[in-house]
């Protein structure tokens, strides 16, 4: 399985987005989300769904070997456990942003799976997935004075590729193998140029 880019750094690939009001992606209980019509201008839908609800779900079923997952940091965000084909990957979304909490987060924080803390059995084998957000309410280090924390989600993404071995689809049709001699080849003058002079 090819490297990703790390959760961390909120560095994605191009993908394509699905929105939240994308009738694919199912919240539960319904009367626990609410569907704000204010969102930064970052964001990849025109709102935000948002829950104060602990074990409100998000769920969404995707077809391929990684999929984005598209929240909105605050100071008053909350976290999110992940779960993929029914299993607990112990993977978590963190969105708050106050002090003590992840402070560098942008406000639009795209995460993508895998990596995951614990892959599921079988993961790459399998094309079909269900991802789950369950809200499990305030992060480790709430912000001082914030009486509940609420989790807001944006929406999910499908990365552009094809299958697990970095085949871009239509938007970038390079190929793996082309990128890697292109990259050999940049080393390969460096180096030469490095001896050279």
């Amino acid at each position: 399985m090819p490297a990703y880019p790390s959760a961390t750094t909120g560095v994605v690939p191009t993908a394509t987005p699905i929105p939240n009001s994308n009738s694919a992606i199912v919240y539960f209980p319904s009367d626990a989300w609410n569907k704000s019509k204010i969102s930064p201008n970052c964001s990849q839908s025109q709102s935000v769904y948002v829950t104060q609800t602990v074990n409100a779900t998000v769920s969404f079923n995707y077809t391929g070997p990684s999929i984005v997952v598209n929240t909105i940091s605050s100071h008053n965000g909350g976290l999110f456990s992940v779960l993929v084909d029914g299993f607990n990957t112990t993977s978590a979304i963190d969105t708050n942003t106050a002090i003590g909490g992840n402070v560098s987060l942008p406000t639009c924080y795209p995460i993508q799976f895998p990596p995951f803390v614990i892959t599921p059995p079988n993961y790459q084998s399998r094309t079909n997935h269900t991802i789950e957000l369950v809200f499990i309410g305030s992060a480790p280090t709430p912000a001082q004075g914030t009486t509940a924390s609420v989790g807001q989600f944006d929406s999910f993404a499908i990365p552009d590729l094809e299958s697990a071995f970095g085949v871009a689809t239509s938007r970038n049709r390079r190929s793996a193998s082309f990128d890697l001699g292109l990259a050999t080849a940049c080393i390969v003058v460096a180096l030469f140029h490095s001896l050279a002079f």
